[in-house]
Parts: C-alpha cells; structure tokens; sequence
C-alpha cells in the first residue's frame, strides 16, 4: 500500500487539502500518516483514523527520517522553511537510494513570490503564467519563497525525487469540513483578517500608498479541489508536468487594494467597529517606521502581484468565483473574527 506523510494537516491550506485526498475515489489504496506538533489534535486526528508522529520542520533530524519512510509527501505546513525542506529532501533522497523507487514531494509555496515593491503606489504591469518557465526562472532568488523552491526544483533535476509546487494567491472563504467541526484545523486564511485586525487596531480601514496595487485571489475550496486534481492526474499516470516544469498558480480573478479595504470598512462599520465608512491611507504614524514597513511589503498590502494560472487549468481546474464574489466574501471573515475573537498578528 504506498504511504503518504501528510504535513501541515492542522492549516488553513493543508487541513483543507486533506479533506479533498480523502474524498479521492481510491483513498482506500493508500496510507496516510499526518505530522504535526499537537499531542492533543493528534488524537483527534487518530480518531478519525490517521496515523500520527509528533514533530515539526524545525526538528530536521526527525524530518529526514521520517520522509525517508514514506513514497508520498503533501507539505503545506511553511512555504518558507528551508532547512526542513532539505531535511524532507535529504530523507527523500535516502529513499530512493534505498528503493530505487523516486518518491513524490507535492509542495505549498505562494504567488507571494512574484511580488514587486509598488508601496501601493501603481498598478503593476507584469504578470506571470505558470506556462512560462523561462520567466520564472528570471525571478531573483531573494523573492519570498524563492529558496525553498529552488532547492525542491534542484532535488527533481538530480533524479531523486519527482516535485510539484503550487501557488495559491490570497486564499479567500471560511474552511468547512470534518476538521474544523472536530476543531483539528484552523478556519480562515492571512492576507484579509491580518487586515481586518489591523483596521479593528486603528479604528479604521487603511490602504498602503494609493491603493493601486493588484493581487490574485481564489477561494479556500477551490485549492482543495485543485490538490485533489493534481494528486489524481499523478497516481493515475497522466505525468503532470513536474520539476523544472511543475509551477501552478492559483487564481480566479484579482483584485485592487483599496477595493478591498472599502469592502472592509463598510463590513466593519455596519457592526459599529470603525467609526466611518471610508477608508484611510496608512502612515506610520499609524504604526510605527517598523510595524509600516511590515505592512507596507509583506502581508500583500502595497505589493502587486500578477498572475495566471494556465497551466492549473490545463489540468482541468476551473474555479468560478469571481472577484466580486471575493469582495462579497470579506463579510464572512468580518463577521467570523468579531465572533470569534481572532488572535492579532504579532507584527501589527
């Protein structure tokens, strides 16, 4: 039975990736292990029939080993951890110098990685397909993401591993299924609640420079059902295309800065938590030089970012919502973090 080692079970992303595999027709045929650093939801998940092993990226000896043990690998836990990634590598590549058989890395990065430094100030006017290789090669290895992803597309031009790396944009839509009602997985996504946060901080809604700047967007399900499609077109034999070639982005639409912010204001002012309506540009007196700097390039709030997700589709991805289906949606994160009182972010 060819095993799987499932990493970042307990995310936003990979909590939703895992409730798609285990819908797959033959989920049957294989074993699935999930790793994770939480005693207590480990039993959860062992309840609900998963194997466990206790561990995190950080702890690169127990990673190494444990990804020597297993034919399959989903790692959606850090798109930024470069020495668990080599760790998963180096056990991977033990692997396959034991078996003789090249084990499978199906990794989580993000479009963060084709960000630019607009400050918010323009709409950006370079956009990448996932079709064009040579372009995304071009990108400079100090992008976010960029290092890890090198060192995975590396590991598949040596032979011993077969990779695939996917893209997600701003993930948008509250996570609903099996794990968040056993309170295994984490409901909502970053980019939009680390903005709510920062509105419900100030007591207003506030956009970086002029609120030009563009990103893509796709919707929570939607990145499930595409990890689903891709994990079948591999085990099925269709060879997707992988390593050098195995870029997918995730988009359905994108959508401007301010835009955003506006859809927050109001969302937020009808529940009587910001004092207006409008919206307001950031500075630092805001914030302060650091914790603006932060927002300004880091969380998606002045950068644009431009993509398609060609090759995605090419799979048979075709995800239907729309950008104002994206704008409609902050209502649900709004009402979910006054509800529930979300944690803030410890940079803002």
């Amino acid at each position: 039975m060819p095993s799987i080692l499932f990493i970042g079970a307990t995310g936003y992303i990979g909590g939703t990736v895992l409730a798609h595999l285990i819908q797959h027709p033959k989920k049957a045929d294989y074993e699935i292990t999930i790793y994770l650093r939480s005693a207590e939801k480990a039993k959860g998940f062992e309840k609900l029939g998963f194997k466990t092993v206790l561990g995190s990226l950080d702890d690169v000896e127990v990673s190494e080993k444990l990804a020597a043990r297993f034919d399959i690998i989903f790692q959606t836990a850090d798109s930024d951890h470069l020495e668990g990634t080599k760790a998963i590598l180096k056990g991977s590549k033990a692997r396959f110098e034991k078996t003789g058989v090249v084990p499978i890395l199906i990794h989580t990065s993000g479009t963060g990685v084709l960000t630019d430094n607009a400050g918010g100030d323009y709409e950006g006017t370079e956009i990448h397909s996932d079709l064009d290789i040579p372009k995304i090669e071009s990108l400079p290895d100090t992008q976010p993401h960029r290092s890890v992803d090198l060192a995975i597309v590396a590991a598949a031009q040596e032979g011993y591993a077969k990779t695939w790396i996917v893209l997600p944009s701003t993930i948008w839509g509250l996570a609903d299924n099996v794990f968040v009602k056993e309170g295994l997985q984490k409901p909502n996504s970053q980019q939009i609640p680390a903005r709510i946060k920062l509105a419900l901080k100030l007591g207003k809604a506030v956009y970086v420079g002029q609120g030009k700047n563009l990103w893509p967007h796709v919707h929570i399900d939607e990145v499930g059902k595409f990890y689903s499609i891709l994990f079948d077109a591999i085990v099925s034999g269709k060879q997707p295309a992988s390593g050098r070639e195995g870029f997918y982005f995730l988009e359905s639409g994108e959508y401007a800065q301010l835009n955003a912010v506006e859809a927050i204001a109001k969302a937020l002012y009808a529940r009587g938590k910001v004092a207006s309506p409008e919206v307001s540009q950031l500075t630092e007196a805001d914030l302060g030089p650091e914790s603006h700097k932060f927002v300004l390039y880091l969380v998606g709030m002045g950068t644009n970012c431009r993509a398609r997700g060609d090759r995605s589709r090419q799979l048979g991805w075709n995800p239907p919502q729309t950008t104002e289906d994206f704008y409609a949606g902050i209502q649900a994160d709004v009402d979910y973090i006054l509800e529930t009182g979300g944690k803030r972010s410890p940079h803002l």
